[in-house]
């Protein structure tokens, strides 16, 4: 005979199982892909996916967070303090808001009588009608933020789980990093992302394996729709070959299909400066030489953008920008050592500027100076105290080719010094042809090519030392008799041909000068 207790709590823990996985969606709510499952439940302390559109990789890192958040049992094991802040980032507030209204409240965070639960239970808090944090029962509050943030506005606090929602713009990365070092918090730092953008640090992190490979002990995950087809039980998923397939169709280029299908890195055909090469490039300074200091003997010029700053405008107003080049006596290097970046949510005025302007060139000899002759303020304000500025060359055709050309012969570089010349950097390896100016993020870019545009570099004695150097080695190298360079063509490390064209483009451009 059946024992009527023991039946009931059969029934009973039987409905409890029901109601806890009706209620906790982001445990039970859909079946697991099994990469999904495999991002879950790592324990690294970097976990990265790069994945096509669509495939549920936001969903997957918001089960995460929210298992994070409110799974006290692990929290011994995951860090060593008690968690209490954990950051999440998306592109923009608004989308924040739209993502966790439609994902994170209608298909995630806990339900039902566990919306109220002593450690599950949760309550959203809004600012300015754009949300800013959830509060977990639990003792753990996630903050929402944005790329659209500058690195002083995330100067606070200690974060145990670092969440960010598609790529994230360089000049953020290193403040980030420091929220998680903390060793009472031994932070995780979590990204999935479409490479959107492409940014070449974040392809040498996923595709770099065995060659430039960028944080090799991080979890890493490259994910296609083809990954998505079975759920990790075997079943078939809402993904099928047709779909996929119709996918491709609407997808303009094969560079698209890359990233948006198979999650790929892709180099973009319409890059504005396709030469400029972060390592090569964007260098630290020489030993001895302090920040925000040229090298000794050099020339000092300057360029300034008096962008407005603040949100008006169909996309915004640009942030002004100024910079500061040192140049060689023989016109054969150029380093670019002091680069400011306002804020692009605050309004700065030509005043404003030109105040900047005279903080940051104290006790420097500047050369020649140019500024965006748009802005007439500027001008008079700068006569009125005595400093000269030159009109800048706006013709961006002129200034882009011979920024490319300085580029690709490792004439200019960009010494570190903080996080505008990070963020100028970014800007040199993303900006794109096609981008429409009003919406471009190219204040950096814009100050150098002020100044270069109006400078006459020695180019044929930079490619004539290259060559003289690369016969050297070459010759050199047949005396050691070895093989493997003795039959180089010093002609075909730099084409006759190609030097013509270089010599004769630069000699157009100058004639007009």
């Amino acid at each position: 005979m059946i024992n009527k207790k023991v039946l009931e709590d059969a029934l009973k823990i039987k409905r409890e199982r029901i109601e806890r996985m009706e209620c906790l969606p982001h445990l039970y709510g859909k079946k697991w892909y099994k990469w999904a499952k495999a991002f879950f439940n790592s324990t690294n302390r970097f976990n990265m996916i790069v994945a096509g559109n669509q495939v549920s990789k936001s969903s997957t890192l918001i089960r995460r967070c929210i298992h994070r958040a409110t799974e006290k049992s692990m929290w011994k094991k995951w860090w060593p303090s008690t968690p209490t802040a954990f950051w999440y980032f998306y592109p923009t507030l608004e989308v924040a808001t739209r993502e966790f209204v439609n994902k994170w409240v209608k298909e995630w965070l806990p339900r039902g009588k566990y919306k109220t639960h002593e450690i599950y239970g949760w309550k959203a808090e809004y600012k300015n009608k754009m949300i800013n944090a959830l509060h977990f029962n639990s003792g753990v509050s996630v903050y929402f933020n944005s790329y659209k943030m500058s690195p002083q506005d995330i100067q606070t606090s200690s974060v145990y789980e670092m969440n960010l929602d598609e790529e994230l713009p360089l000049e953020l990365l290193d403040e980030l990093l420091l929220r998680i070092q903390s060793p009472s918090v031994k932070g995780n730092f979590n990204m999935v992302f479409t490479a959107t953008i492409g940014q070449p640090f974040w392809r040498q992190v996923m595709e770099g394996i065995g060659k430039d490979e960028k944080w090799p002990d991080a979890f890493k995950q490259q994910i296609s729709m083809y990954d998505c087809l079975q759920y990790e039980d075997g079943s078939n998923s809402v993904w099928t070959e047709e779909h996929i397939n119709d996918v491709k169709k609407s997808c303009k280029t094969k560079n698209e299909v890359l990233k948006r299908v198979y999650g790929k890195f892709v180099v973009d055909e319409g890059l504005k400066y396709p030469t400029y090469n972060r390592t090569r490039h964007f260098v630290e300074r020489p030993k001895g030489l302090p920040v925000g200091c040229p090298p000794k003997g050099w020339d000092i010029y300057a360029g300034i953008d008096i962008g407005s700053g603040g949100k008006g405008g169909k996309w915004g107003n640009h942030p002004s920008a100024i910079a500061f080049m040192a140049v060689n006596k023989t016109f054969t290097k150029a380093r670019v050592f002091k680069i400011w970046i306002g804020n692009a949510n605050e309004i700065t005025t030509a005043g404003d500027v030109f105040t900047k302007y005279l903080e940051m060139s104290k006790g420097m000899h500047v050369m020649r100076k140019f500024y965006d002759w748009s802005c007439r303020d500027f001008f008079i304000i700068a006569s009125r105290h005595g400093e000269a500025f030159e009109p800048a060359e706006k013709n961006h055709e002129t200034g882009e080719h011979v920024l490319n050309t300085l580029f690709k012969w490792d004439i200019i570089k960009i010494y570190k010094s903080g996080e505008s010349s990070e963020k100028c950097s970014a800007q040199f390896e993303t900006l794109q042809k096609h981008t429409p100016k009003g919406r471009a993020d190219d204040e950096g870019p814009d100050v150098i090519r002020y100044m270069v545009s109006k400078l006459t570099f020695n180019l044929e004695k930079v490619i004539g030392t290259f060559r003289e150097e690369a016969k050297k080695y070459i010759e050199e190298d047949e005396e050691n008799k070895n093989e493997r360079y003795k039959y180089v063509n010093i002609q075909s490390l730099v084409p006759s041909d190609e030097l013509k064209e270089e010599f004769d483009e630069w000699n157009s451009l100058y004639e007009a000068f």
